[in-house]
């Protein structure tokens, strides 16, 4: 969901919000973590899933801990695409995970990244995290806990 020039996402299912942040996975009822910013909400709907909040918690939990979010490497578009891949089987838009591709190739230059990001401070705990390897998890649990 684009607000303004940046890209903030989480996941609705019921009507409850399922987004990440430095608190881990957080839940409220509605799309509440989008007021914080300024700019129209754009919302898509994904499709329907045979998985509910309580099967995207315990697929997902474990991978955004409390305390592991980085605005670069690990974010809340990093767990909405997560979560899209586990609940309906697709992807985030691309565009919409630009930042964290950035974030991850430029990691390795952090005064650059300083430069730009006057804020940002690398968060450890977010090392050696792999976006490619949740999904694969997720998608094992599936299959080993019939979550269907």
């Amino acid at each position: 969901l684009r607000h303004g020039g940046s890209v903030h996402s989480s996941i609705l299912i019921d009507m409850i919000e399922y987004e990440f942040s430095g608190q881990g996975i957080l839940q409220a009822r509605g799309p509440l973590s989008h007021q914080r910013f300024k700019g129209k909400t754009e919302s898509f709907d994904m499709g329907t899933s045979p998985y509910g909040g309580q099967d995207l918690l315990q697929a997902l939990s474990r991978d955004f801990a409390p305390g592991t979010y980085d605005l670069l490497r690990k974010n809340c578009n990093t767990f909405s695409d997560c979560a899209l891949m586990f609940l309906v089987g697709q992807r985030m838009d691309a565009r919409h995970r630009a930042l964290e591709k950035v974030g991850q190739r430029l990691d390795r230059y952090t005064p650059i990244i300083g430069t730009l990001f006057k804020d940002y401070k690398r968060n450890p705990r977010a090392d050696g995290f792999k976006t490619i390897a949740v999904i694969e998890r997720a998608e094992q649990a599936k299959q080993g806990q019939n979550l269907a």
